[in-house]
């Protein structure tokens, strides 16, 4: 009787838990939208920090379901549909934002690197405290 009691309110905490990482997702969507922000890195970590905790506690919702007799048509609840979708939704916005802003920051970089070889090339820049030493063998 007691695992009867506790499916419902399992199968609530793992909606509530799929609610709340859609409004994570949201919230990660929203910070790459502040890219320019300087306090963007230390938001974005705690989210995705935030949201690994959610998983964590999904995946031990689901265990627990898992070792109780749950027919399948209270596992496979369809108002979790939606909720899913626009997760999914949300994480593809999140890894095409990040893998922009990534290839952005790739060219940034070769530029930087390129800049960097041509000032040294031209001016030496980086040899101003080098002195070349050589020394002759006499035969």
């Amino acid at each position: 009787m007691h695992n009867s009691l506790e499916i419902p309110h399992l199968l609530e905490r793992r909606k509530i838990l799929y609610e709340q990482l859609l409004k994570n997702a949201d919230q990660q969507v929203g910070l790459l939208n502040q890219l320019e922000d300087d306090e963007f890195r230390t938001a974005y970590t705690r989210a995705a920090t935030e949201w690994k905790v959610l998983v964590q506690e999904l995946e031990a919702v689901q265990f627990q379901l898992g070792e109780r007799e749950v027919p399948d048509s209270k596992l496979h609840d369809s108002s979790l549909l939606p909720i899913l979708e626009e997760i999914h939704l949300r994480l593809g916005q999140i890894q095409s934002r990040i893998s922009s802003e990534q290839a952005a920051l790739q060219t940034d970089q070769t530029e930087v690197r390129n800049q960097h070889k041509i000032l040294n090339a031209y001016y030496g820049v980086a040899n101003r405290d080098l002195t070349a030493l050589y020394f002759d063998e006499k035969k």
